[in-house]
């Protein structure tokens, strides 16, 4: 049996599945991220050496299919180690699509690292934002890690409120001085990039909004309704229709409620009958589910049933299937 490899590249980490000819999974695993704009070299290579390792360890000696969402680094370094069959690169916008079985015509909500509105229709990709964390990407999880940070600097000069995030990000790392812990992210030995260390805060705002804190439940609200205008935006400078499926992806999805319900609100108030699909496993399992999808599974019980063998996705925003209204 032919062991094959998906990949899903991340602005923090990148993801793997090693799964058989029959789509089920061998071992899922991820690393540090890959993405040369988020990532300094050092830390990629460190990255890429240890995907090779975990790789080896399972006996991996050769693949078949290897497919995903990837950059040239980490492509090179599979093709030169394990020879694939067949190399097929997907944009961040097919797996996650397939995520929610989606495999024709529909539209992504992404909101991990960076963010971004990417539709597919005729074949054709449409997007909208996913500039870069150094260019903004409202919204996103750097987006929101970097308000939270300046709330924090601005709260210790007493120039803004006081904020629950400040003990949090003094726990993260383990100083009692919040200027210290700022300063923390450009330590020349610190384990990730400033851009990375900034966005993974991210789920610390939506601990500190479910604790009731009002200046995190701000920056959610904020970066929620900033989503929300720029999919209405989509829609409109592409001359879209409503009814297209749309789903979501990225980790800010997986955090407070409260984003959720911020993109929703804006949303809803120009499209009521708005519904969003919930995915049945993460972005990377999307790319397994696109390489069956091409080898002709096109049943969706079928799929289905490939879905089911992996972990589901810890998506907080959605209650029996639905998003809050």
């Amino acid at each position: 049996m032919k062991l094959h490899l998906a990949v899903d590249a991340g602005g923090s980490k990148t993801g793997f599945v090693l799964y058989g000819d029959d789509f089920l999974p061998r071992r899922i695993f991820s690393v540090g991220s890959m993405r040369r704009n988020t990532t300094p070299q050092a830390l990629m290579d460190a990255h890429i050496n240890l995907m090779l390792e975990i790789l080896q360890k399972e006996g991996v000696t050769s693949l078949g299919t290897l497919s995903g969402t990837f950059f040239p680094d980490c492509r090179d370094a599979l093709e030169r180690t394990f020879h694939p069959d067949e190399i097929v690169f997907r944009n961040e916008l097919q797996p996650a699509l397939a995520t929610a079985l989606i495999m024709g015509d529909g539209t992504i909500l992404l909101a991990g690292t960076g963010n971004g509105i990417h539709t597919c229709r005729n074949k054709e990709t449409l997007c909208s934002g996913g500039w870069g964390a150094a260019l903004g990407d409202d919204g996103s999880g750097y987006d929101i890690g970097r308000h939270a940070f300046r709330a924090i600097m601005h709260a210790y000069e007493e120039q803004a409120p006081a904020t629950a995030l400040t003990a949090l990000l003094c726990e993260r790392y383990g100083t009692e001085n919040p200027r210290d812990a700022v300063f923390s992210i450009y330590a020349p030995d610190a384990a990730v990039s400033p851009v990375t260390a900034i966005a993974s805060f991210c789920p610390a705002v939506g601990q500190a909004a479910q604790a009731g804190d009002a200046v995190a439940q701000s920056i959610l609200r904020e970066a929620g309704q900033a989503l929300g205008r720029q999919y209405l935006h989509h829609l409109h400078h592409f001359g879209l229709p409503t009814g297209l499926p749309t789903t979501v992806s990225g980790s800010v999805w997986k955090g407070n409620p409260l984003y959720a319900e911020s993109v929703l609100s804006v949303i809803l108030e120009k499209i009521p009958d708005f519904a969003l699909r919930p995915p049945l496993v993460e972005p990377v399992v999307g790319s397994v589910l696109c390489h069956g999808f091409a080898r002709g599974i096109h049943d969706p019980d079928t799929l289905c049933r490939i879905a089911a063998a992996y972990p589901k996705p810890f998506l907080p925003c959605f209650s029996d299937g639905r998003m809050p209204q």
